[in-house]
Protein backbone atom coordinates (compact mmCIF):
# COMPACT_ATOMS: atom_id res chain seq x y z
CA UNK A 1 0.00 0.00 0.00
CA UNK A 2 1.33 3.41 -0.97
CA UNK A 3 1.80 5.76 2.01
CA UNK A 4 -0.53 8.73 1.85
CA UNK A 5 0.18 12.05 3.55
CA UNK A 6 -2.35 13.30 6.08
CA UNK A 7 -2.81 16.63 4.26
CA UNK A 8 -3.74 14.79 1.09
CA UNK A 9 -6.17 12.61 3.04
CA UNK A 10 -7.79 15.60 4.71
CA UNK A 11 -8.19 17.31 1.34
CA UNK A 12 -9.84 14.25 -0.22
CA UNK A 13 -12.05 13.73 2.81
CA UNK A 14 -13.18 17.36 2.58
CA UNK A 15 -13.93 16.95 -1.13
CA UNK A 16 -15.97 13.78 -0.57
CA UNK A 17 -17.90 15.26 2.35
CA UNK A 18 -18.66 18.42 0.34
CA UNK A 19 -19.86 16.22 -2.51
CA UNK A 20 -22.11 14.21 -0.18
CA UNK A 21 -23.59 17.35 1.41
CA UNK A 22 -24.24 18.88 -2.02
CA UNK A 23 -25.88 15.71 -3.37
CA UNK A 24 -28.14 15.28 -0.35
CA UNK A 25 -29.05 18.97 -0.03
CA UNK A 26 -29.92 19.54 -3.68
CA UNK A 27 -31.91 16.31 -3.95
CA UNK A 28 -33.85 17.06 -0.76
CA UNK A 29 -34.71 20.47 -2.21
CA UNK A 30 -35.95 18.62 -5.33
CA UNK A 31 -38.06 16.29 -3.17
CA UNK A 32 -39.57 19.30 -1.38
CA UNK A 33 -40.43 20.87 -4.75
CA UNK A 34 -42.15 17.64 -5.85
CA UNK A 35 -44.06 17.47 -2.56
CA UNK A 36 -45.26 21.09 -2.70
CA UNK A 37 -46.13 21.28 -6.38
CA UNK A 38 -49.01 18.91 -6.92
CA UNK A 39 -48.93 19.26 -10.72
CA UNK A 40 -45.50 17.58 -10.79
CA UNK A 41 -46.81 14.43 -9.12
CA UNK A 42 -48.06 12.56 -12.16
CA UNK A 43 -47.28 9.17 -13.61
CA UNK A 44 -44.75 10.48 -16.08
CA UNK A 45 -42.64 11.87 -13.23
CA UNK A 46 -42.57 8.79 -10.96
CA UNK A 47 -39.23 7.62 -12.34
CA UNK A 48 -37.71 11.06 -11.83
CA UNK A 49 -38.91 11.09 -8.22
CA UNK A 50 -37.41 7.64 -7.77
CA UNK A 51 -34.13 8.89 -9.23
CA UNK A 52 -34.04 11.74 -6.73
CA UNK A 53 -34.59 9.36 -3.81
CA UNK A 54 -31.90 7.01 -5.13
CA UNK A 55 -29.46 9.91 -5.42
CA UNK A 56 -30.15 10.92 -1.82
CA UNK A 57 -29.26 7.39 -0.76
CA UNK A 58 -26.09 7.45 -2.85
CA UNK A 59 -24.97 10.77 -1.46
CA UNK A 60 -26.03 10.11 2.08
CA UNK A 61 -24.89 6.55 2.53
CA UNK A 62 -22.54 5.33 -0.17
CA UNK A 63 -20.28 8.38 -0.42
CA UNK A 64 -20.15 8.82 3.34
CA UNK A 65 -19.40 5.18 4.13
CA UNK A 66 -16.75 4.97 1.44
CA UNK A 67 -15.00 8.15 2.51
CA UNK A 68 -15.29 7.83 6.27
CA UNK A 69 -14.70 4.11 6.66
CA UNK A 70 -12.25 3.33 3.93
CA UNK A 71 -10.40 6.61 3.37
CA UNK A 72 -10.27 7.31 7.10
CA UNK A 73 -8.90 3.84 7.75
CA UNK A 74 -6.36 4.14 4.91
CA UNK A 75 -5.08 7.45 6.26
CA UNK A 76 -5.07 6.30 9.91
CA UNK A 77 -7.40 9.08 11.05
CA UNK A 78 -9.09 7.12 13.77
CA UNK A 79 -7.47 6.48 17.12
CA UNK A 80 -8.96 3.02 17.35
CA UNK A 81 -8.84 0.88 14.25
CA UNK A 82 -12.12 -0.92 14.39
CA UNK A 83 -12.34 -3.14 11.36
CA UNK A 84 -15.86 -4.32 10.64
CA UNK A 85 -16.51 -8.03 10.72
CA UNK A 86 -16.84 -9.93 7.48
CA UNK A 87 -20.62 -9.75 7.74
CA UNK A 88 -20.65 -5.93 8.02
CA UNK A 89 -18.12 -5.60 5.21
CA UNK A 90 -20.49 -7.57 2.99
CA UNK A 91 -23.47 -5.48 4.11
CA UNK A 92 -21.63 -2.21 3.39
CA UNK A 93 -20.37 -3.49 0.03
CA UNK A 94 -23.84 -4.74 -0.96
CA UNK A 95 -25.41 -1.43 0.06
CA UNK A 96 -22.86 0.50 -1.98
CA UNK A 97 -23.39 -1.67 -5.05
CA UNK A 98 -27.18 -1.51 -4.71
CA UNK A 99 -27.33 2.26 -4.34
CA UNK A 100 -24.70 2.98 -6.97
CA UNK A 101 -26.45 0.73 -9.52
CA UNK A 102 -29.91 2.15 -8.81
CA UNK A 103 -29.21 5.53 -10.41
CA UNK A 104 -27.97 4.20 -13.79
CA UNK A 105 -30.76 1.62 -13.87
CA UNK A 106 -33.30 4.33 -13.20
CA UNK A 107 -31.80 6.54 -15.91
CA UNK A 108 -32.08 3.61 -18.32
CA UNK A 109 -35.74 3.14 -17.35
CA UNK A 110 -36.42 6.86 -17.87
CA UNK A 111 -34.81 6.79 -21.30
CA UNK A 112 -36.78 3.67 -22.28
CA UNK A 113 -39.99 5.31 -21.12
CA UNK A 114 -39.20 8.52 -23.03
CA UNK A 115 -38.28 6.53 -26.15
CA UNK A 116 -41.56 4.66 -25.92
CA UNK A 117 -43.47 7.92 -25.49
CA UNK A 118 -41.70 9.41 -28.51
CA UNK A 119 -42.03 6.52 -30.95
CA UNK A 120 -45.45 5.34 -29.91
CA UNK A 121 -47.08 8.66 -29.00
CA UNK A 122 -50.17 8.12 -31.16
CA UNK A 123 -50.74 4.65 -29.79
CA UNK A 124 -50.07 5.79 -26.21
CA UNK A 125 -52.52 8.68 -26.48
CA UNK A 126 -55.24 6.36 -27.77
CA UNK A 127 -54.85 3.59 -25.24
CA UNK A 128 -53.13 5.27 -22.27
CA UNK A 129 -51.42 1.97 -21.54
CA UNK A 130 -47.98 0.60 -22.09
CA UNK A 131 -47.97 -2.24 -24.56
CA UNK A 132 -46.27 -5.59 -24.16
CA UNK A 133 -42.97 -4.43 -25.69
CA UNK A 134 -42.43 -1.57 -23.24
CA UNK A 135 -43.41 -3.75 -20.28
CA UNK A 136 -40.89 -6.34 -21.41
CA UNK A 137 -38.13 -3.71 -21.74
CA UNK A 138 -38.86 -2.17 -18.35
CA UNK A 139 -38.89 -5.59 -16.65
CA UNK A 140 -35.66 -6.49 -18.39
CA UNK A 141 -34.05 -3.23 -17.26
CA UNK A 142 -35.11 -3.63 -13.65
CA UNK A 143 -34.15 -7.31 -13.49
CA UNK A 144 -30.73 -6.45 -14.91
CA UNK A 145 -30.39 -3.70 -12.31
CA UNK A 146 -31.22 -6.17 -9.56
CA UNK A 147 -28.75 -8.73 -10.91
CA UNK A 148 -25.98 -6.22 -11.78
CA UNK A 149 -26.07 -6.83 -15.54
CA UNK A 150 -24.61 -3.45 -16.37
Amino acid sequence: MVPVSSTECIAWLAVFMTEAVAIVTLNIITIIVFMRNRSLRKRSMYLVIHLVVADVLVGGLSVVTNSVLFLGDLCSFWQYHVTPSEFWKRVIYSMNVLFLMTSPANLAAISLERMHATFFSVQASRHRQMDLWSNYCSHLGFSCAGNNCF
